[in-house]
């Protein structure tokens, strides 16, 4: 934050290799913060995550597209789950765990919850947002014994205003967590291009099995996938991470569960997508 403060910055957000920020309505990152009202310091941001489509021809040359620049490959994502309901705050539903109870486990007990009231096969339920919101959660299920809506983080990233006295709080929050609620999603909105090709998410994987860390361990992809040799992980890929269903999509992006945004046609530099996983 220094850095930033001598650099003549005004704004910084919390961002990594593998994300954009995006004010979908057309307007540049400085024009959106200059609009954040003065009596906010802190602001944060929903995630969207990104889902590889493999095609049923051509795979070879997406996965070349995806090894060479994920930015310009990726343009499905599946919406944030703070999306689907007025007045949904992912950070009151994991302040209300149980005493003793993680963050983390109480938004995996909500997803097996959600995954046991939506029964895929059920005809019953048509084709809409929870049938295409259940697609996700029963396939990871059955892949990762773990229902997963989104295979990373959900509870998007944060920016704070740097004349104020707010410092970091973790990596998605600065100052306080206790926000009212998370900057209109119709306006501005952090893309996560989580997941490339088969061998990037491969690599990353193999590269946990000697990880010393603790943070991959609330993720069953990683916690699980990093155990598993290059068959199992190539099959998992197809199983969790990339979807390879076009009629799949269409539903998904029909019942808004997912959307689309691409940026190949902004041309974005690759020279550090290598340091992305």
């Amino acid at each position: 934050m220094s850095w930033a403060r001598a650099d003549g910055c005004e704004w910084l957000l919390h961002i990594d290799l593998d994300e954009l920020f995006v004010a979908v309505d057309g307007r540049t990152a400085p024009q959106h913060f200059g609009s954040v009202p003065a009596e906010h310091n802190t602001v944060a941001y929903v995630n969207h995550e990104g889902v590889p489509e493999i095609p049923s021809t051509g795979a070879a040359d997406y996965e070349l597209r995806l090894a060479r620049n994920r930015f310009e490959a990726v343009s499905l994502f599946r919406r944030n789950p703070c999306c689907f309901a007025e007045g949904f705050d992912l950070d009151e539903l994991l302040a209300e765990a149980p005493l003793g109870a993680s963050r983390g486990s109480v938004w995996q007990s909500r997803l097996e919850e959600l995954a046991q009231a939506m029964d895929y096969e059920c005809p019953e339920l048509g084709y809409g947002a929870r049938r295409a919101f259940a697609f996700w959660l029963l396939r990871t299920k059955k892949a990762l014994g773990s229902a997963q809506y989104f295979l990373a983080y959900v509870n998007g990233k944060g920016a704070v205003r740097l004349r104020s006295p707010n410092l970091p709080n973790g990596v998605h929050r600065f100052g306080t967590t206790d926000l009212d609620q998370y900057w209109c999603p119709q306006e501005a909105a952090v893309f996560h291009y989580a997941h490339g090709s088969c061998e990037a998410v491969a690599s990353k994987l193999r590269r946990l099995r000697a990880s010393s860390g603790t943070w991959w361990r609330p993720f069953p992809l990683y916690d699980r996938g990093r155990g598993m040799d290059d068959r199992a992980l190539e099959e998992l890929y197809g199983n969790a991470v990339a979807i390879c269903d076009a009629p799949e999509t269409s539903r998904q992006l029909e019942s808004s569960i997912c959307l689309r945004h691409s940026v190949a046609h902004q041309h974005l530099l690759s020279h550090c997508l290598s340091m992305m996983d």
